[in-house]
């Protein structure tokens, strides 16, 4: 219960903890699954490594109660302190940069949707990584432009000039300069687009 207090006053502070090791019997509070299992509520960020000198429970159950797995380690006893010093170094290093990714795409969207134009990008699989939302006004089916989705000619109506411009441009590596294509946004009205 104290280690949940203490991430809860880290937290509350915006100052959050990056790792925490949790031992599976920690007699006379809680085990360190239930422990783990708060804590992850509370933060999805943190990296967690679970320390067990027993198999009370398996590394599935373990990865089922706490995930994501890849904030998951699991360290069986006995171990060297340099092991953990070296998975507090290595799990801190990863836990920061985590957090400038996710600062650094926050801010990408906020620059992204103060732009007037349309803009998209893709990888070369056709998936949408980011859209702003002048893009987005120009097609009726929200899961053209959402992340992680794939673009595709179904259904698409006003956008297929563009679609086209995309798939070439994947296709060629050479970036399609000077076509303009007339496409409808969601409430009908003609725009005409430069790509």
């Amino acid at each position: 219960d104290e280690a949940v207090t203490l991430a809860e006053q880290a937290i509350a502070d915006g100052i959050p903890f990056a790792v925490a090791f949790v031992d599976v019997r920690m007699p006379p509070g809680p085990d360190g699954i239930v422990t783990s299992a708060r804590l992850r509520e509370m933060d999805q960020d943190l990296e967690i490594v679970i320390v067990t000198g027993y198999a009370d429970y398996s590394h599935a159950e373990i990865t089922k109660q706490i995930p994501p797995q890849h904030k998951l380690l699991y360290v069986q006893k006995p171990f060297h302190a340099t092991e953990l010093l070296h998975f507090a170094s290595s799990l801190g290093a990863k836990w920061r940069n985590s957090q400038k990714a996710a600062q650094a795409q926050a801010m990408l969207s906020s620059i992204l949707h103060s732009i007037p134009d349309g803009l998209l990008t893709v990888d070369p699989e056709m998936r949408v990584i980011n859209t702003n939302r002048a893009m987005e006004s120009f097609c009726s089916r929200d899961s053209c432009w959402t992340q992680g989705n794939s673009m595709s000619l179904d259904g698409c109506t006003g956008n297929c000039a563009c679609y086209h411009a995309l798939a070439k441009t994947i296709e060629t590596g050479k970036t399609i300069h000077n076509l303009r294509e007339t496409c409808s946004d969601t409430e009908g009205t003609k725009r005409i687009i430069s790509i």
